[in-house]
């Protein structure tokens, strides 16, 4: 995509990625102060218009919204982002970036000797070594499908260093860590020409994709991980009913259970998995910390009783099946405590019971 010049907070000549010139007018409002001084719904406005593609997150750094992926937000959207929300950057194609997240004096180390120097660099949270985590940014061409990837081994021993690409994110600044610290640009993406930050070398660095780096930690018999819109609506249904973790009242165990069932019983990719259970921790008391749940998912993957894939339900008929009986519930045509005398072999024929299924869950997707 072409670059245009415009001008940032701090009214720095600065070329963008396929944007207009016109600042939003809550971005205007903090147009004299430094990035620090704008508030993250300030400073989203100010990522959209360097094409990169802002989401609201929450301090745990879990997104506030489902299908954060693929939503384009609007600036009169921005605007109405709760004053509590932080903000991230979707990474890969859809802003093209990608950021390396070092986590610890000794990935900086490696980072310094694999990867090429950019100006353009983000300072997160204090590690438990008093190291100040980095996210190092870099061009990507479009259509390199680049995947998150997470970890390095070196004679064995685990780097903490991890790529955000396709289909992930980063929290970006000056959106404030659950610690309290504040994410802080070592110079702003609008003071800099961002067609001098180097392009991403996908061989640079010897890391695994998630699903490599877990499949050493699992345990043995598990087929390839799949999913399928109709498997995601039943978990989703499954976390609905399992309801939040709650501190001091079997959290941990809560916790180990449901990534248990959405990890090795529904056998879903790395990905899909973090996705929902990111999700669903929104809702427990308290959130988990990020790392503290992709311990538990590596947990559930290495320790789980459960069988591969058996919650697993792709099936079309069976899914329409329990759609269509929630339906007849709701509407009064079918009683509660008669539910599970209909079905398949109800007297009915497969014409009738597929009509009659169809019929039944047209009404309640038309509310009616």
């Amino acid at each position: 995509m072409s670059s245009i010049t415009a001008k940032g907070p701090n009214n720095n000549v600065n070329h963008v990625r396929g944007a207009s010139q016109t600042p939003s007018s809550s971005a205007q409002e903090a147009s004299t102060g430094s990035i620090q001084d704008l508030t993250p719904r300030a400073a989203a406005q100010w990522y959209k218009k360097l094409g990169w593609k802002p989401i609201p997150v929450g301090t745990n750094k879990v997104p506030m919204v489902k299908g954060w992926t693929t939503k384009e937000y609007t600036d009169d959207e921005i605007k109405q982002w709760s004053p509590a929300w932080q903000v991230g950057v979707v990474t890969g194609d859809a802003s093209g970036f990608v950021a390396v997240d070092i986590d610890s004096a000794k990935a900086l180390t490696f980072a310094l000797e694999f990867l090429e120097p950019t100006p353009l660099i983000a300072y997160t949270s204090l590690g438990p070594d008093n190291f100040r985590r980095q996210h190092w940014w870099y061009r990507i061409k479009p259509g390199l499908g680049i995947t998150n990837r997470s970890k390095i081994k070196i004679d064995g021993e685990k780097i903490a260093l991890d790529l955000r690409a396709d289909h992930g994110y980063v929290v970006v600044p000056p959106s404030l860590h659950a610690s309290g610290m504040k994410y802080e640009w070592k110079t702003p993406p609008w003071e800099l020409d961002l067609d001098t930050v180097p392009e991403f070398d996908p061989t640079a660095l010897p890391i695994v994709n998630h699903e490599a780096y877990r499949a050493s930690e699992v345990r043995g018999g598990r087929p390839d991980p799949t999913t399928s819109d109709i498997a995601e609506e039943y978990a989703q249904r499954y976390l609905d009913r399992m309801g939040p973790a709650t501190e001091n009242r079997g959290g941990d165990t809560h916790t180990f259970n449901v990534c248990c069932a959405i990890c090795v019983g529904y056998n879903f990719p790395y990905e899909t998995a973090l996705e929902l259970l990111s999700q669903w921790n929104k809702t427990c008391l308290p959130p988990w910390p990020e790392e503290d749940l992709r311990a538990k998912i590596g947990n559930a993957l290495r320790y789980a009783n459960e069988p591969w894939g058996g919650r697993r339900h792709d099936d079309f008929w069976p899914w329409l099946e329990q759609r269509s009986r929630m339906a007849q519930i709701r509407s009064g045509s079918l009683p509660e405590h008669e539910e599970s005398q209909h079905g398949c072999g109800s007297g009915l024929t497969d014409e009738n019971w597929t009509q009659t299924r169809l019929s039944a869950l047209w009404r309640h997707a038309e509310g009616k």
